[in-house]
C-alpha cells in the first residue's frame, strides 16, 4: 500500500500528512526522506528530522565512529596546553573560551550537541591539567615555606 499526497506547490513531490482539525501540518513524511513535526520547514542539510517546539525524551545516545572523536588526546604528553596567561588574554579579547563558539555564533548557527559535548569535555580535561599543575606549584611553595621556617 502506498499513501501519497501531492504538495501545494504542484512540483511533483509527494508526502504523507497527519493533520489536526485546523488543517495544520503536525506530522509530514516527505518523499526526500525528511520528516517534519509541527512544521513543514526543512533545509538542504543531511538532517532527516525537523521538530518545532522541542523534543522531550529520557535518553539520547550519540555514537562515535572511532576514538579520535573523543577528547582524551588532551592527556597525551605532546598536547600543547595553552598557558593560563594565554587563556586569560584570549578571554579578555574575545569574551569566550578558545575553541568554544561565542554567543553570537550560537544564535546564528546553533550548536551540534555531539561536537559541543566533546569541546566541553576537552575544556574539563584542560582544567584538570591546570589544577594538577597548580597543585604541584602549591606543594613546592609549601615545601619552600616549611624549609624556611625551620
Amino acid at each position: 500500500m502506498v499513501l501519497a499526497m501531492p504538495n501545494n506547490d504542484n512540483d511533483g513531490t509527494t508526502n504523507i500528512r497527519i493533520v489536526d482539525d485546523y488543517n495544520l501540518n503536525s506530522f509530514v513524511v516527505h518523499n526526500n526522506g525528511k520528516v517534519t513535526i509541527g512544521t513543514e520547514n526543512f533545509d538542504q542539510t543531511n538532517y532527516r528530522l525537523y521538530v518545532k517546539g522541542g523534543i522531550k525524551t529520557e535518553k539520547i545516545k550519540v555514537e562515535f565512529a572511532n576514538v579520535n572523536g573523543w577528547a582524551d588526546y588532551v592527556f597525551n604528553k605532546n598536547y600543547d596546553l595553552m598557558s593560563l596567561n594565554e587563556v586569560e588574554k584570549f578571554i579578555n579579547e574575545n569574551r569566550h573560551l578558545p575553541e568554544i563558539p561565542s554567543a553570537q555564533e550560537v544564535v546564528k548557527n546553533g550548536v551540534e550537541l555531539k561536537e559541543m559535548n566533546v569541546l566541553l569535555l576537552k575544556k574539563v580535561e584542560e582544567l584538570t591539567l591546570y589544577v594538577i599543575e597548580l597543585n604541584k606549584k602549591l606543594k613546592s611553595l609549601e615545601e619552600t615555606v616549611k624549609q624556611k621556617n625551620k
